[in-house]
């Protein structure tokens, strides 16, 4: 207990210090924003194309994977590491990742041929014709809106990068790795000055310049987090759109039951078989009052599973209602089958 009180201190000390130093960088980078543009028409024209792309990532990225995504996963790794769990774990990474590349993907393309009509909404067109000074307005207006419109179209990527990276995150913080994924703001805001200094010569206007840097931070912050997440042993993969979206569960739900007689006064019962990978410690059925023992296990339909039952860690018993039995491999006893319909 006292290790992971010691973790959980040494974990929330780092994601400050990470936290400190990012606000440090947005602070130096807003200096640099207003070293650039100042308070002219680009500076206007950037915060809004920023908050466009922006909004939408707050919707897909960190509202999706806070509140839906890591807490399914957590439930995923709970169920323990067998090659069953396992399988089924990443068959819900690849299908999450499918899900959320794709959808992201088709709101940034959509998002770019709309800019246009989306930035009507963020730049008004001037309406009183009588002053004075409407040409100019209205010049102002067109100049604007034009910029805001090539910057947004700039930025909108950034929306599909930065909802990988924070289903990277959402990996790594049910592995419980922080580090990582708090030290990318920091890269985030590095590489936005950076690009704002480097580019600027070369761009028509700095804060095209800084949009640049706004994508390649996004691509960073993925990128970052990749190693990291191989290092956990789970694959980033993509998976057939059809099986994304398939309402077809082809896992049903079986409960192994030891009835008190089976148990033989036994204190505790665990299962091992072809689900587990015959861990003798990984499943324990748990007792219920009228002393019977049983677990709920997903397991795929279709298929045939031998498994034993384990009496106090050293006694092994079959199950009295197995679909059948057939001889084990390498003893003279035989095994419990269940078989899975479909």
């Amino acid at each position: 207990m006292g290790k992971e009180k010691k973790s959980l201190v040494k974990s929330g000390l780092i994601l400050s210090l990470m936290t400190f130093a990012s606000r440090i960088m947005g602070l130096v980078r807003e200096m640099t924003k207003a070293s650039f543009l100042g308070t002219s028409m680009y500076a206007d024209a950037f915060s809004t194309a920023f908050m466009i792309p922006n909004l939408l990532r707050r919707l897909f990225a960190e509202n999706a994977i806070s509140v839906a995504f890591i807490p399914t996963f957590k439930n995923y790794l709970s169920k323990g590491n067998s090659d069953e769990n396992k399988k089924e774990t990443q068959d819900f990474l690849a299908a999450t990742f499918t899900l959320v590349s794709f959808l992201t993907a088709v709101v940034v393309v959509v998002g770019i041929i709309i800019t246009p009509l989306i930035t009507l909404i963020f730049c008004k067109k001037p309406v009183d014709v009588n002053a004075a000074d409407y040409a100019a307005q209205l010049e102002y207006w067109i100049l604007q809106k034009n910029e805001i419109t090539i910057l947004t179209r700039i930025m909108f990527p950034y929306l599909f990068v930065i909802s990988v990276a924070a289903f990277f995150q959402g990996i790594l913080n049910g592995c419980k790795i922080f580090a990582p994924s708090g030290f990318t703001p920091v890269l985030f805001n590095a590489v936005v000055i950076i690009a704002t200094y480097v580019l600027a010569p070369y761009t028509e206007n700095p804060a095209r310049a800084m949009s640049i840097g706004v994508i390649l931070g996004g691509c960073i912050q993925a990128l970052f987090q990749w190693p990291f997440i191989k290092q956990t042993g789970w694959k980033i993969c993509f998976t057939s759109l059809k099986k994304t979206f398939s309402k077809d569960n082809k896992k049903c739900t079986v409960t192994f039951t030891v009835s008190k007689e089976a148990a033989q006064g036994a204190k505790t019962i665990n299962i091992a078989g072809d689900f587990n990978s015959w861990s003798s410690t990984e499943t324990p059925l748990k007792q219920a009052k009228d002393g019977s023992f049983s677990v709920k296990l997903s397991l795929e339909t279709g298929r045939e599973y031998q498994f034993r039952y384990l009496l106090d860690g050293h006694k092994w018993e079959n199950d009295w209602n197995a679909d059948k039995y057939i001889p084990a491999p390498y003893s003279n006893a035989e095994n419990s089958v269940v078989i899975t319909s479909k």
